[in-house]
């Protein structure tokens, strides 16, 4: 999987250099357990580090971002960013980052565009997320995520304009 990866990743990174940015890692999920690195995503992580630097020669930032939106009772997802050292011997060994997140003031036009495109694609997905479904503590999935996405938001909007644009970006194409 991760040969397709890195394939795809080619393309990708293609795509955002087009655009004047830089790919600086990659994420994925753990839905219901710890966002601690598994086995594989430590092995995986290692492989987009070495990737990353081969492509011109110089050393990029890589992180690896895990994210766990429904381990615990707790609104708020858990998120871990981590990197990737080698021992002496060759072994990798990951090394949990400590980070600060400076958020934008506004939200893009552009941004909350792209933000719904992707929400259209994955609803039709039959592994799509209903968010209208119930989570725990009284709370549906649509919930939970403005509470994980809440503290998160541009300064410039209100918490009921927030949860507006949220339910826009993820309401079902008609």
């Amino acid at each position: 999987a991760v040969v397709s990866t890195q394939s795809t990743g080619d393309k990708i990174r293609e795509l955002i250099a087009q655009q004047d940015m830089t790919v600086i890692g990659w994420y994925h999920s753990h839905p219901t357990s710890s966002p601690r690195p598994s086995q594989h995503d430590i092995v995986c992580q290692s492989v987009h580090q070495q990737h990353m630097r081969s492509l011109d020669g110089r050393i990029d930032p890589c992180l690896g971002v895990i994210i766990s939106p429904f381990r615990g009772q707790s609104p708020v997802s858990e998120m871990q960013l981590f990197c990737v050292m080698h021992t002496n011997d060759g072994r990798p060994v990951p090394m949990h980052l400590e980070y600060t997140c400076m958020w934008d003031s506004t939200i893009s036009q552009e941004l909350a565009t792209e933000m719904r495109a992707m929400a259209i694609l994955y609803s039709h997905k039959q592994t799509g997320v209903k968010f209208h479904n119930h989570w725990r503590n009284n709370l549906t999935i649509f919930q939970k995520m403005v509470q994980s996405l809440k503290q998160k938001a541009p300064k410039d909007i209100s918490d009921n304009r927030f949860v507006d644009i949220l339910r826009h970006i993820v309401a079902k194409e008609e």
